[in-house]
């Protein structure tokens, strides 16, 4: 018997296909490894991150933003002044789309922006955010001026640091408790006219 084997010109474009089909398959697995991790290679700086929001707490301000494409880290940077420029601005690091400020004064405004980077370099700034962290309790209001007029009383006051609007108690007897008066007399500004009488 004869051990060498005869191939016909079908049989070996067969094998020339299954061998060419085998090497591709071996690329693809394992040899291609290196093409993606070199085709993964940012080749320009991030686009400037989006849709930035804050959310406000007495005690901090909670930053969010949509990821940027091929962005590894970002830059947030805070100022007090609008349309600040970054470099005058105070500069945080965060790894992920979020950042949480507790670095923080009350009833002082603050304005964000965030840059993504990789190791081509910094993005756009995002569009600018402002937030203002407010008073849990508002000041109580001081210096009450009394003004008598003719039937009625005028009762000024300036403004209280946190407050939105004003509750008035009204009593005929001194050193009395808000809920032993009557009231309250809600109001929004600064001024209140009771046209009741004198008190």
């Amino acid at each position: 018997m004869n051990p060498t084997r005869k191939y016909t010109k079908n049989t070996l474009l067969f094998l020339g296909i299954a061998i060419l089909a085998a090497g591709l398959s071996l690329a693809a697995c394992g040899g291609g490894g290196a093409t993606r991790s070199q085709s993964a290679e940012p080749e320009a700086p991030p686009p400037a991150p989006d849709r930035l929001s804050a959310s406000v707490s007495d005690t901090e301000v909670i930053l969010h933003w949509q990821q940027s494409p091929d962005a590894d880290s970002y830059t947030i940077y805070r100022s007090t002044e609008p349309d600040a420029a970054p470099g005058q601005a105070h500069a945080s690091q965060s790894p992920g789309k979020s950042y949480t400020d507790r670095d923080i004064r009350q009833e002082v405004s603050y304005y964000y922006v965030v840059k993504g980077a990789n190791n081509r370099g910094e993005s756009p700034a995002s569009p600018q955010v402002a937030a203002k962290a407010r008073s849990a309790v508002p000041g109580a209001p001081f210096e009450i001026t009394v003004v008598n007029g003719d039937g009625m009383v005028t009762l000024l006051w300036p403004e209280a640091s946190g407050a939105v609007s004003f509750a008035l108690y009204f009593s005929t007897e001194p050193g009395f408790a808000p809920g032993g008066g009557q009231g309250p007399f809600r109001r929004t500004g600064r001024a209140f006219r009771d046209h009741r009488g004198q008190r």
